[in-house]
């Protein structure tokens, strides 16, 4: 009867593990799941963000030819109001209007030489007025082309960062419901395990499916793997390599977005010292100048936790927002990596970051 009890419980503990570990592999997936869904829509968002740049780039470049030709059609304009003037010689015309002189002290030669040279620029002229004319109007339809697809682009996009924050929070609520559970049954170890799982899984989704993602991503960055670094948002987070990409006002993007909900805690990376300042761009930024040489960037935050102090790899500095130029868009870090020091030039971050979060 003992015997029977005590295989009874070995039984049921036995099952009791594999229900627990069926159930935390379910909840694994559905992280997987929620993470991929959010990295795939981060990557429509960035393909949005660049298109829309390199819309505006071609509108301006445009705009600016049109001007020169304007300018341009403008002077011709005028030597050819002065050609229909001296189509005649014998025409009664005042010099004195066209040239601005006084055709007294002229004789009659060199009055015809110089009616001469103005027959044959204007004779030029003309033609090459026809022709710009012609062109203008094409490029005029061609830029007015290009505005209205300009702005069909930004509903887009707005639609874009809609869809992309709904994932995101969708993702995070996610992950905490998988962190409550394993937090219920201190278990805190293996949530980390789970997620890190989860997020590489979700990564490897995404490289399969965009090809590892960045068609911009010249300076492939080094990964970083000094023994503390951590990653530096702390829950759900979906980003792609973006470096290189076409951004507003001709730039190119000199770091990763990190797209997470907003409040997710943001930590450093390694262990050094940080410090805060609001930037007009950025918004509420960071700074961490890393034990390890390199200052660590981050921006667009939506708090700070702390004054400038020293801090260690992990320690709690901000949380995800959408300060800056990012204001009303999606949540999320914008992060660089500057060996060197705060104004040493970015290398890609991304890397690193696949390596760790």
């Amino acid at each position: 009867m003992i015997l029977v009890t005590l295989l009874s419980a070995g039984l049921l503990a036995d099952a009791a593990s594999a229900d627990t570990k069926g159930d935390l592999a379910a909840a694994e997936q559905r992280v997987t799941d929620a993470l991929a869904e959010a990295d795939a829509a981060v990557a429509q968002l960035n393909e949005a963000e660049s298109k829309l740049a390199t819309t505006e780039e071609e509108i301006g470049t445009a705009q600016q030819k049109l001007e020169r030709m304007q300018a341009e059609q403008a002077e011709l304009a005028k030597v050819a109001r002065l050609r229909a003037l001296t189509a005649y010689k014998g025409g009664s015309f005042d010099l004195d209007d066209i040239f601005g002189i006084n055709t007294d002290v002229m004789d009659q030669a060199r009055r015809n030489t110089l009616l001469d040279s103005v027959n044959a620029r204007g004779n030029e002229a003309i033609a090459r007025l026809t022709q710009l004319t012609d062109e203008l109007h094409v490029r005029e339809k061609e830029l007015n082309k290009r505005r209205e697809q300009e702005a069909d682009e930004r509903d887009d996009l707005q639609e874009k960062r809609a869809k992309t924050q709904r994932t995101v929070d969708k993702a995070e609520a996610t992950v905490q419901q998988l962190k409550k559970k394993l937090e219920e049954e201190k278990r805190v170890a293996e949530f980390q395990a789970a997620l890190a799982r989860a997020a590489a899984k979700a990564r490897a989704r995404a490289r399969q499916n965009t090809g590892g993602g960045g068609s911009f991503g010249g300076n492939a960055g080094t990964i970083i793997v000094s023994g503390d670094w951590v990653c530096p948002v702390q829950g759900g987070v979906s980003f792609r390599n973006d470096w290189g990409e076409p951004r507003s006002g001709g730039r190119r993007h000199k770091g990763t977005d990190m797209f997470a909900a907003i409040g997710t805690p943001v930590v450093a990376v390694v262990g050094g010292s940080v410090f805060y300042q609001d930037e007009g761009t950025g918004g509420k930024s960071a700074y961490v100048n890393g034990s390890d040489g390199n200052t660590y960037y981050y921006t667009h935050l939506n708090d700070y936790v702390g004054g400038g102090r020293n801090v260690s790899g992990g320690e709690l500095i901000g949380h995800v927002g959408n300060t800056g130029n990012a204001a009303g868009g999606a949540s999320h870090l914008h992060f660089e990596i500057r060996p060197g020091g705060p104004n040493g030039a970015q290398i890609n971050p991304y890397p690193t970051l696949a390596a760790h979060c």
